[in-house]
């Protein structure tokens, strides 16, 4: 193989995950009959989990606690990440075969790693994995914007960023990695790499891009 490390995300890169968020909050709301429109998607998507469990209670003036509603909301993406989540088509065998082929595994990711792992394990890859970071092992208010998450990951793994390919499927995490001299490889997601135009300038800001494990396949191992 031309590279002996690899960091991965995991929402929309190699877990099929990101619809799961938006039918939390849809089963939230529809269990207190309301439905939620692009408005309210688009706020919750892009804020805290606290100021949008503030922002949904204000709105429709629901009778739970903030701390309740992070509570239902935790317990249902938990379920869903344990029960439900499954790795995106052609994931499974990319990791083994790096494995296989004496390669160093990592994840860094935004999401809890009780969710992360309980998603992994489920699907039988964790055990493929090195090095597992997220940010909950980072400084408050560090996100993927910038390289320290992969960093932090590629430390552990004892590999330097140039000889490290970090996989991501949203633009701006793709651009934290670059700015700490990772490889990078742009991952397509229907709803991550923010459709046709979003894909285009993932691509032009990455070192490398697939559209499905397949493809990353050959790029990587073949």
């Amino acid at each position: 193989m031309r590279y002996n490390a690899f960091i991965f995300d995991l929402d929309g890169t190699l877990l099929d995950s990101m619809d799961l968020w938006y039918k939390v909050d849809r089963d939230f709301l529809a269990k207190r009959g309301f439905e939620p429109d692009e408005e309210y998607t688009d706020f919750v998507k892009s804020t805290s989990i606290e100021d949008g469990a503030l922002y949904t209670k204000t709105r429709f003036d629901l009778p739970e606690s903030c701390d309740e509603i992070i509570s239902e909301w935790n317990d249902a993406v938990f379920h869903g990440y344990a029960c439900e989540v499954e790795l995106k088509s052609g994931a499974a065998r990319f990791l083994k075969e790096i494995k296989a082929r004496g390669g160093k595994i990592a994840c860094a990711t935004a999401l809890m790693k009780k969710n992360a792992l309980a998603a992994l394990q489920r699907c039988g890859v964790a055990e493929l994995f090195d090095v597992f970071v997220t940010l909950e092992d980072m400084e408050k208010g560090v996100d993927k914007t910038t390289p320290d998450i992969f960093e932090e990951a590629a430390a552990r793994l004892g590999t330097a960023p140039a000889d490290t390919v970090v996989f991501e499927d949203v633009k701006a995490a793709v651009q934290g990695a670059s700015k700490g001299g990772f490889v990078t490889c742009a991952f397509y997601d229907d709803v991550g790499s923010g459709g046709a135009g979003g894909w285009k300038e993932m691509k032009a800001c990455a070192d490398f891009s697939a559209k499905t494990w397949d493809d990353a396949f050959l790029l990587f191992v073949c």
